[in-house]
C-alpha cells in the first residue's frame, strides 16, 4: 500500500538525559536550552505553555519543546503521586542542522 512521501528523517540528538521529579515538584518558568522531545516515562507532569495552554503529560507521551529563548517558555508540575520520570533528548536548532 503506498502511504504517501517519506517524512524528513528525524534530526540527530545532540545530547539525552534522564529528569526525576519528585512528588510535588514544582519548577518555575523557564526557557528550553535547545529545541527538546521530552517522552514521559512515569508518573502525571502537567505542563503549562507562557500562553496559558496546559496538558497533563502521562506515561507513553511525547511532547516538542522549542520555546528557546527569547521566549518566557514553559513551566511543569509534578501532578501525580510518585517521582516522575522524563526522558529529555535534546536537537539541533534549525539553524544549526
Amino acid at each position: 500500500k503506498n502511504l504517501g512521501p517519506m517524512p524528513p528523517p528525524f534530526p540527530a540528538a545532540v545530547a539525552w538525559m534522564f529528569l526525576e521529579a519528585p512528588a510535588g515538584w514544582d519548577g518555575p518558568f523557564h526557557a528550553s536550552p535547545k529545541r527538546q522531545m521530552v517522552v514521559v516515562a512515569r508518573g502525571l507532569v502537567r505542563v503549562e505553555a507562557s500562553d496559558g495552554t496546559v496538558v497533563v503529560l502521562k506515561p507513553g507521551d511525547v511532547a516538542m519543546t522549542d520555546d528557546v529563548l527569547p521566549s518566557k517558555g514553559h513551566k511543569s508540575t509534578n501532578v501525580g503521586d510518585g517521582s516522575g520520570l522524563l526522558w529529555i533528548v535534546e536537537l539541533p536548532n534549525p539553524e544549526t542542522k
